[in-house]
């Protein structure tokens, strides 16, 4: 068993002698000082289990001794050595931070008594300050999983919210195109019927009375403005065919699964839904690169980009560009929308994907939009970065893997 490494220090070399010899003899191992600066010199250089100091001593008593001892290592017990005069002393030493005092001449059942207990006390100190600070650590850990928790689950409830918003808008658009298909499927119908049955009765009127037709100008005129209407006509049928066949694109209520489609179309798609929102100051530039069809959530990519084109045009006060290019780079591709809007504050930057936070102010955004989206392409496997400058405008860079069927296949073999 190691021995017990006691520092002693006492001016006087007859107490300090006496001292030496009762440890020693119960196996202690001794080092004298004959002065607290010296005492003090190797308690710097050395480990000490205890240190029994007199508490009278020249140029530094037991009392500041102790004060400095604590400085370098408040682990390890001080011990004053007192006669019967400088009892009160001894006692202002203890509340001072010195472990006990021992009476003069001392005896060696009091003293191994003293350093016993000094020692094991000193070491339940350190315990129990230890596992203080791992409690405080541990509670430190705690209250970061909890915010981080808090954290999460206000971001999945707002998730949930947008999501539950964009479930309806789908259904309100699928429910909107399904009752326009209809009548507009009759209006394209019977005008192709009504086009071919004038079509048929100018033809008749031409071929029995051809020298009526020419000598009456107000048939023939009648003639262009029916051609003309029905051209109107057809024209206005199949843009509000295309518009609804967008409008049921974008909504894809039948495709919350993993398919392989054209990002491009999902692109359009979402266009035309805001169209209304961009015609009047908004220039559209639209720089499509050679893109192949990859795997994704088609529903979920056009919310995000919904939610960036709405961000654009909210962000140009007057009238203004929106950019959107496409492009595959290292096996991935990129989808870059940008615009000369206001631009976001450079302190808002890094914050502009939390929760909540919106640079638009009350009334305009609710901050659900660019959090929703940074979640579903993290969904995707993929990447939003921003970049923005105030008062030029703002660029949003989205990368997404050419092969997320196949990723998504080996993370569920590994799990």
């Amino acid at each position: 068993m190691e021995k017990i490494k006691v520092l002693c220090i006492d001016d006087e070399p007859e107490q300090r002698k006496a001292l030496c010899s009762l440890l020693r003899s119960k196996d202690y191992s001794v080092t004298t000082a004959a002065s607290s600066q010296s005492g003090l010199n190797l308690f710097k250089k050395r480990n000490f289990d205890a240190v029994l100091c007199d508490l009278n001593m020249p140029k530094m008593d037991g009392l500041e001794f102790r004060e400095k001892v604590k400085r370098i290592n408040p682990d390890i017990p001080v011990i004053i050595l007192t006669s019967h005069g400088t009892i009160p002393a001894a006692v202002k030493s203890l509340k001072k931070g010195a472990f006990d005092f021992i009476l003069e001449p001392p005896k060696i059942e009091e003293i191994e008594a003293t350093i016993g207990k000094a020692i094991e006390t000193t070491h339940l100190q350190k315990q129990l300050r230890e596992s203080n600070q791992n409690l405080e650590i541990l509670v430190k850990n705690l209250q970061t999983e909890l915010k981080e928790t808090n954290r999460h689950l206000k971001e999945a409830q707002t998730q949930l919210v947008q999501s539950e918003k964009m479930a309806s808008l789908g259904q309100l658009v699928a429910g909107i195109a399904h009752e326009i298909n209809t009548p507009i499927g009759a209006v394209n119908s019977m005008h192709d019927t009504l086009f071919r049955t004038l079509k048929r009765m100018k033809e008749f009127i031409q071929q029995e009375l051809p020298e009526d037709c020419k000598q009456i100008p107000k048939l023939e005129a009648a003639f262009k403005l029916i051609d003309d209407s029905n051209s109107v006509i057809k024209s206005g049928a199949e843009r509000v065919i295309n518009i609804v066949t967008h409008l049921k694109n974008f909504a894809r209520l039948d495709e919350a699964e993993l398919k392989t489609v054209d990002i491009h179309e999902g692109i359009e798609d979402t266009l035309v839904l805001i169209h209304h929102e961009l015609k009047h100051n908004i220039t559209l530039v639209k720089n499509y690169g050679d893109v192949p069809p990859i795997s994704c959530f088609p529903s979920q990519l056009n919310q995000v980009f919904l939610n960036l084109l709405v961000n654009s045009k909210q962000a140009i006060k007057d009238k203004g560009t929106i950019t959107i290019t496409t492009y595959v780079k290292n096996k991935k591709v990129h989808i870059k929308f940008s615009d000369n809007g206001v631009g976001i504050p450079k302190g808002s930057v890094s914050r502009i994907f939390d929760p909540g936070y919106t640079t638009k102010g009350i009334g305009v955004g609710t901050g659900l939009g660019l959090s929703i989206s940074y979640n579903i392409i993290q969904n995707h496997r993929g990447e939003i970065k921003v970049n923005s400058e105030l008062g030029k405008g703002t660029e949003f860079l989205i990368a997404l893997p050419m092969d997320l069927e196949a990723q998504l296949e080996r993370e569920k073999t590994k799990n």
